[in-house]
C-alpha cells in the first residue's frame, strides 16, 4: 500500500520547533491550501530531526512550500477530560520553497509576497 501526500500552499505561522525526551527536534506548522478568494483548506505538517531544525530557520508565516510527505494518524487520551482525541498529520519527507527542486536543505531567497497573496 502507498502512502504519498503532496501539498502547496502558504504557513500561517512560524513553525513551532520542539525536542523530545530524547532529544530529537520536531518542527510542526499549519498550511494552508486553496485557490484566493476562497476559504483554505488547512493541514498540520510535521517534521523531524534534521528537517525539522532546517524548516524552523529557514520558513515563515507566509512561505510558499511544497510538502512530499505521509498522512499519519495519531490518536491519544486528554489528561484533563480522559477523552480519547485523534489526529490526521502530514509527516513531511522534503519541504521544498518556489519550486519543488528547491529543497529547504538549500534555502534561497524567498519571492516577495504581498498580504493580497496570502489566503488567509
Amino acid at each position: 500500500m502507498t502512502n504519498v501526500v503532496i501539498l502547496s500552499g502558504r504557513l500561517g505561522a512560524d513553525p513551532e520547533v520542539n525536542f523530545t525526551s530524547g532529544g530529537k527536534a520536531v518542527a510542526k506548522f499549519r498550511l494552508a491550501h486553496g485557490k484566493k478568494g476562497e476559504t483554505p483548506e488547512w493541514f498540520t505538517v510535521v517534521a523531524w530531526e534534521r528537517l525539522a531544525e532546517t524548516t524552523a530557520k529557514a520558513l515563515t508565516k507566509g512561505s510558499y512550500v511544497t510538502i512530499t510527505g505521509k498522512l499519519k494518524n495519531r490518536e491519544w487520551e486528554d489528561k484533563k477530560s480522559g477523552q480519547k482525541k485523534s489526529v490526521t498529520e502530514i509527516v513531511a519527507d522534503s519541504i521544498a520553497t518556489d519550486t519543488p527542486v528547491q529543497k529547504v536543505d538549500k534555502p534561497q531567497a524567498q519571492p516577495e509576497v504581498s498580504d493580497e497573496d496570502i489566503p488567509f
